[in-house]
C-alpha cells in the first residue's frame, strides 16, 4: 500500500486541487540543520503521512487491499468535505464501507462433505452393527429389591442418627468450652450466656419479646 499512497498524494492536487503536497515540500528547514543531507521537515512530513495512512489500512484488515485502493481512488474524488489527505481521511472512507466486508468476512464457511471411500464406508456399517449388537446384548443386573431397599433404609438411618449425634455433641462442646447456658425461651433452647443473652438472640431472630424465659430446671418467669 505504500506506493499506492504516495502515488495518491502525489495525484491529489490534479485530482481535486488541494495543495497539501506542496505546502508540505515548502518547509525545507532540515531536520538535522548540522546534515545537509538529512530530511527536511516537508519530506519528513510526506514519509509519516504515508506510514499513517499505511497503518490505518492494516485496521480494515477484513477488506482486501485491491478493494480499499479503488474505495480510495473513488472518494478522493466525490467526496467534498476533506482538506487533506491522511490517516482520518482514510480512516473515514475505509469505515463508510466497512460493513459488507465485515459481513463477508465473518461468514461462517461451509464444513466439506466427507465422501466415504466404498472400502471406508463398509467399516463404518461393520462399526454400526457391532455397537447396536453391544446394546442389545446389555441386560442390566438386578439383585433382590427388598434386600436393597432395607439395606438403603438402614443406611440412611444410620446417617441421620450419626448427624444428630454429632449435632449434640458439637453443641454441647460449644456450650462447655463458652460458659454457656441453654434457656427455654417461649419453648425455644437458646445457648446464652445469662438470660439477657437469650432474649436478645430471641429478639433478633423473631423480632418481638419472648413472653417466658427459663432454665430447664427453673420456673418459667416473663
Amino acid at each position: 500500500m505504500k506506493e499506492f499512497y504516495i502515488q495518491c498524494l502525489k495525484d491529489l492536487y490534479a485530482l481535486t486541487g488541494i495543495k497539501q503536497v506542496q505546502w508540505m515540500l515548502m518547509d525545507t528547514t532540515r531536520v538535522d540543520p548540522n546534515d545537509k543531507d538529512s530530511q527536511t521537515n516537508g519530506e519528513r512530513n510526506f514519509d509519516l503521512c504515508v506510514a499513517g495512512m499505511i497503518e490505518q489500512s492494516k485496521s480494515f484488515s477484513y477488506i482486501p487491499e485491491e478493494a480499499q485502493q479503488k474505495i480510495i481512488l473513488k472518494m478522493m474524488v466525490e467526496d467534498k468535505d476533506y482538506e487533506m489527505m491522511n490517516s482520518r481521511t482514510v480512516y473515514k472512507w475505509l469505515n463508510m464501507f466497512r460493513d459488507s466486508y465485515f459481513t463477508q468476512h465473518n461468514t461462517p464457511t461451509e464444513t466439506p462433505r466427507v465422501v466415504l471411500t466404498p472400502e471406508a464406508s463398509a467399516r463404518v456399517d461393520k462399526l454400526l452393527e457391532q455397537y447396536k449388537t453391544s446394546l442389545t446384548d446389555f441386560r442390566p443386573r438386578y439383585g433382590n429389591l427388598a434386600e436393597e431397599k432395607a439395606k438403603i433404609t438402614e443406611e440412611d438411618k444410620d446417617r441421620i442418627e450419626g448427624k444428630k449425634s454429632y449435632a449434640k455433641e458439637y453443641y454441647t462442646q460449644r456450650n462447655q468450652k463458652q460458659n454457656l447456658r441453654t434457656f427455654n425461651v417461649d419453648g425455644i433452647e437458646i445457648p446464652a450466656k445469662d438470660e439477657d443473652d437469650a432474649r436478645k438472640q430471641y429478639v433478633y431472630a423473631f423480632g418481638k419479646d419472648p413472653e417466658s424465659i427459663s432454665l430447664p430446671s427453673d420456673k418459667k418467669h416473663i
